[in-house]
């Protein structure tokens, strides 16, 4: 048996599930939620197991290519937020090609990450 919380109270998901494991579907975008399972068999049902939390969220969306304006002394690198898939964007990492013209890493100086 599965339960998910509403609120404060578990609500059975899904009952008499055979195989181990179950697919929530309908689940709202940037929700938490938490499930336990329940086991029975000809004795009865056992203790719930622990509580697991899960947020209804994905890897952000790919970010669309950069735009640059290039002054004499530095360049401002502009970009537009990806869809971020029900979890707020915490931060982004800005690489930059080496002279060697095939490696790339994240630029750390001169880069306030604005």
């Amino acid at each position: 048996m599965w339960y998910a919380e509403q609120g404060e109270v578990f609500t059975v998901l899904a009952e008499n599930i055979v195989p181990t494991d179950y697919t929530a579907l309908a689940l709202t975008t940037g929700v938490w939620y938490q499930f336990k399972v329940q086991a029975r068999n000809a004795e009865g049902h056992g203790p719930l197991s622990n509580v697991v939390t899960i947020l209804a969220a994905q890897e952000p969306d790919q970010p669309a290519a950069p735009t640059t304006v290039w002054t004499r002394d530095f360049v401002t690198i502009v970009w537009t937020e990806p869809t971020i898939n029900g979890a707020e964007i915490l931060s982004y990492n800005i690489q930059i090609r080496q002279k060697d013209d095939t490696t790339f890493s994240n630029a750390l100086s001169h880069c306030d990450g604005s």
